[in-house]
């Protein structure tokens, strides 16, 4: 239920306690920096093995013994989570968030969408400053770095800059 809430947070924007009826209030709390959304969708974004087609954001997990598999994926409209393991807390080899709780996942949205594309999900660019990066160590570029690429960064968070360390490193080791 925490799982769930939290990824319907992220789907929508904000984070709402869970409630069981209609008519109960929603406390909404504004935890989630609007560029943080934006590059937490950005990763979480991707294919659904079995749901082509259906822009979907989705993360599993496995705990430490094989004890739980878990799966939750959100859409624009719905946030889907899935828990498998065993009331008793047994381990078993099958309890992989991949193998035991995605299956499941992709049958409950393909069963909404009735295997047709949902509307593409939701994630803009909000909150983000495009910056230069080191393509070796993936921080704000400095001038030590030999090769920069554009990224994005959360605005007004700061990026540790690159010390050049791994950059004057790799260039010692291929002037030999």
């Amino acid at each position: 239920l925490e799982l769930a809430s939290a990824y319907a947070g992220l789907a929508r924007g904000d984070f709402r306690a869970p409630r069981f009826t209609r008519d109960a209030p929603a406390a909404r709390n504004d935890l989630y920096a609007p560029g943080s959304l934006t590059l937490l969708k950005r990763m979480l974004n991707r294919p659904l093995p079995g749901a082509p087609g259906i822009p979907v954001a989705w993360k599993t997990g496995t705990s430490n013994g094989l004890r739980d598999a878990w799966c939750v994926a959100f859409t624009n409209e719905y946030t889907v989570a899935v828990w498998r393991g065993n009331k008793s807390g047994a381990p078993g080899a099958e309890l992989v968030g991949a193998l035991a709780a995605v299956p499941i996942v992709t049958d409950i949205l393909c069963g909404i969408y009735e295997n047709l594309p949902g509307p593409p999900l939701d994630i803009d660019s909000g909150g983000l400053d495009r910056i230069v990066l080191c393509e070796r160590s993936a921080l704000r570029a400095s001038v030590f770095c030999g090769n920069t690429t554009q990224g994005d960064c959360v605005a007004g968070v700061p990026l540790q800059g690159c010390a050049g360390t791994l950059c004057r490193a790799v260039a010692v080791v291929t002037q030999d």
